[in-house]
């Protein structure tokens, strides 16, 4: 089945008798200090549209993306109407290569934590003192770098209501900018039955994983709005997950150890590599292939789900990979390695050993069977 995480009816039910509030989440999020005290907090159905409509009120022309992140951030760039440029990044972290920052004429820059894996924001400033810094925190509630937990260093940041805990969509946007937010509807019940049924647990699980077993997901076309923002269904749903995710957070750390020791004895794949003095949250647990195996990726892929095997490839239409940002390919050669080889495993708090052994295994397997 798949393994990624599905919100249990006993949740559902509480969360549409209970009435959180925005202010709940800002109070809750600020308690725990994982956005700074000094940042406004605005609300969206999703990050795209919490990034959309913060490059709407930007006075810079171009805004600066690693080449490797996930398409929809420049796709918001883009329908802002913004110029946007790739820098390349990092092939071991996945994240930017700070010291290909040095000498270029940067103002906006979108910073991501790759997977929850802390980029040192604060090195990258001291690169660039003058840029507006966005970091992408979407996979990275709880991750720490140097004793700090991302999105305080920037200028702004992103964080997902839904990309580490059982819920529907969401995103917050902590910033300094005002956004004139104030014509925005709360999102209907009837926009999420179809997010309903794939995200809950239940027999229909069954139904749909046979689906899966046929294709590969792919990222569908959006529309973007800032007019939209997360019902009390979704306040709910994340102040639930968001009481255990420090504790969930730690219990992954631990069972990432385990993927690395399994990854390390392989002969076909690297792991991403941790930053220093960084304590990633592991939204999920990235390898690559390595580059002579590269090619063999998503057939491995597709083979895996139709046994049943769920495992995913972000971002595989990172921009690097998409043919209006071509020009970048020769200057990110590491982003589209990246793009077309990495491999993103499930690595759930309530995991054992076994069942992570078995995952790796069977990835071995196939990989080794389709030389």
């Amino acid at each position: 089945m798949d393994l990624s995480e599905k919100i249990s009816c006993f949740s559902l039910v509480k969360s549409f008798f209970d009435s959180t509030k925005a202010g709940d989440i800002e109070e809750l999020l600020k308690v725990k200090k994982v956005v700074g005290k000094d940042k406004e907090l605005s609300f969206f159905n999703w990050g795209r549209n919490a990034f959309y409509a913060l490059f709407k009120g930007l006075p810079y022309k171009t805004i600066h993306f690693p080449a490797f992140i996930c398409s929809v951030t420049t796709d918001a760039a883009l329908a802002a109407g913004k110029k946007v440029k790739l820098l390349e990044v990092n092939k071991e972290t996945f994240n930017l290569d700070i010291k290909k920052l040095k000498g270029k004429k940067i103002k906006c820059l979108v910073a991501l934590h790759a997977f929850g894996n802390p980029i040192d924001v604060l090195r990258i400033k001291k690169v660039l003192p003058k840029a507006f810094i966005i970091e992408d925190c979407a996979h990275g509630l709880f991750s720490e770098i140097k004793g700090r937990y991302v999105g305080k260093a920037g200028d702004a940041a992103l964080f997902s209501l839904y990309k580490q805990v059982p819920n529907l969509n969401g995103a917050i946007l902590a910033s300094n900018k005002n956004l004139n937010l104030l014509n925005q509807k709360e999102e209907s019940f009837l926009n999420l039955k179809k997010r309903l049924f794939m995200k809950t647990k239940g027999i229909h699980q069954y139904y749909l994983d046979s689906l899966k077993k046929t294709y590969l997901p792919k990222i569908a076309k959006q529309k973007f709005t800032d007019k939209i923002k997360p019902n009390r269904l979704i306040l709910n749903l994340f102040k639930q997950g968001f009481k255990n995710l420090e504790k969930e957070v730690e219990k992954k750390r631990k069972l990432a150890k385990i993927y690395f020791a399994l990854t390390d004895k392989s002969r076909y794949f690297l792991a991403q590599k941790i930053e220093k003095n960084s304590q990633p949250s592991f939204y999920q647990f990235v390898i690559r292939l390595k580059p002579e195996y590269s090619h063999l990726r998503d057939k491995i892929l597709m083979i895996l789900r139709k046994k049943g095997v769920f495992l995913d490839r972000l971002w595989y239409n990172a921009p690097i990979a998409q043919e209006k940002f071509s020009s970048f390919k020769k200057s990110c050669p590491n982003a589209f390695l990246l793009s077309q080889s990495v491999i993103s495993l499930p690595i759930g708090s309530e995991f054992k050993r076994g069942r992570i052994g078995y995952l790796f295994k069977q990835l071995q397997k196939t990989v080794k069977e389709n030389l």
